[in-house]
């Protein structure tokens, strides 16, 4: 469940603190390769150079939200054109920094893709905004569908040709299957004539992770064969692309921390509250990961005879790190380790109550 070479850095590492396991995010990587024409990675899932340049050796290309995540391609050396920038939000300083570089835009809206042309770019991608949206942010990204064939008018009496199309939305709940018909049908909603032009379909990251666990590669290229059939029967005949951050590197990270208080919980004698001393991102969603527990570097074989609710140490009860999880007997010191956190724990880690963020270990 946890390797061994993680529990020994564990042990000797100044805790709290984040470890990646290097080799297992370049094998993962290597597995979406498998299932794609292209995978970007997206930057903001695992922001750590060294994990960045992991991916970027397993083939990976980069995707970039921001002008941070410009300077970390830059910074791990990778090249302009492996870069694509998608983001609701790019001033004309950003945008003529990723034309320059000879990298790719989604752009997230039509005005977006005009001020692109403007900045020098005369191809783009743009991203749709999924029907009956399952992710939080609803219509915050991307053009309707519908709305898609009048864009590519608008764009391409500027002189802007669009390519391709980025379609995100959240899935990490669904079947492969369900995954990908989902995707299909949203995407029958494009007018064919602009499918069939287009060079690629991104089908962007959130990839299914039933109860925090990665779908396997198997139901993926499956569910994947289907999408890629249904899409040709509309006349594509471009490439598939992806960006799965989460699928890549969530079961690589692992984030360790003691156990700084143990308290009576109210359901009684076999519950109890934990408190780790870490800070965490607030709000912190409940991992549904599994956790383990070292003591003096061991990993702690005992039943695991209690149920726990654990909690970081921010003063604010919007640190839950983990709900009815069943724990050992748990002492003060004790490492609890909680795995599965390689993708969007630590970089949204912020400040509060002036702790600083975990440390970052990469192996």
């Amino acid at each position: 469940m946890i390797p061994p070479e993680v529990i020994q850095a564990i042990s000797v590492a100044t805790l709290p603190c984040f470890i990646y396991h290097g080799a297992a995010a370049k094998k993962r990587a290597a597995l979406a390769l498998s299932l794609l024409d292209r995978c970007f990675f997206p930057v903001k899932a695992c922001p750590e150079p060294d994990i960045v340049r992991t991916v970027l050796a397993a083939g990976c290309h980069l995707d970039l939200c921001s002008a941070g995540d410009v300077e970390i391609a830059i910074a791990v050396g990778c090249a302009g054109d492996h870069w694509k920038l998608t983001t609701a939000q790019a001033d004309n300083t950003l945008l003529r920094r990723i034309c320059s570089a000879g990298a790719l835009l989604d752009a997230d809206s039509l005005e977006q893709a005009l001020r692109w042309k403007t900045c020098g770019g005369t191809v783009c991608g743009l991203r749709i905004t999924a029907n009956r949206p399952k992710a939080l942010y609803g219509p915050k990204f991307g053009v309707p569908a519908r709305d898609i064939a009048v864009a590519a008018s608008w764009l391409a009496a500027a002189g802007v040709r669009l390519e391709g199309l980025h379609l995100h939305d959240q899935h990490a709940n669904l079947t492969p299957l369900e995954f990908a018909t989902r995707l299909a049908e949203n995407l029958a909603e494009v007018d064919c004539a602009v499918l069939r032009d287009c060079r690629y379909v991104n089908i962007g990251g959130s990839w299914p992770m039933r109860h925090g666990n990665p779908a396997s590669v198997e139901n993926l290229r499956h569910a994947l064969g289907i999408l890629r059939n249904g899409l040709a029967a509309l006349g594509f005949q471009g490439a598939l692309w992806a960006e799965p951050g989460r699928w890549i590197v969530e079961p690589c990270g692992y984030w360790a921390a003691r156990v700084a208080a143990l308290k009576a919980h109210p359901l009684g004698e076999k519950h109890r509250v934990v408190v780790l001393d870490t800070n965490t991102p607030i709000p912190c969603r409940p991992s549904l990961a599994p956790f383990v527990v070292l003591r003096d570097g061991n990993l702690l074989k005992e039943p695991s005879s209690l149920t726990c609710d654990i909690f970081g140490s921010s003063n604010t009860a919007l640190d839950s790190i983990g709900v009815a999880v069943r724990l050992p007997h748990l002492a003060l010191g004790d490492m609890v380790v909680s795995l599965g956190q390689g993708a969007y724990t630590r970089s949204l880690i912020p400040p509060f109550n002036e702790r600083e963020r975990p440390a970052a270990i990469v192996l």
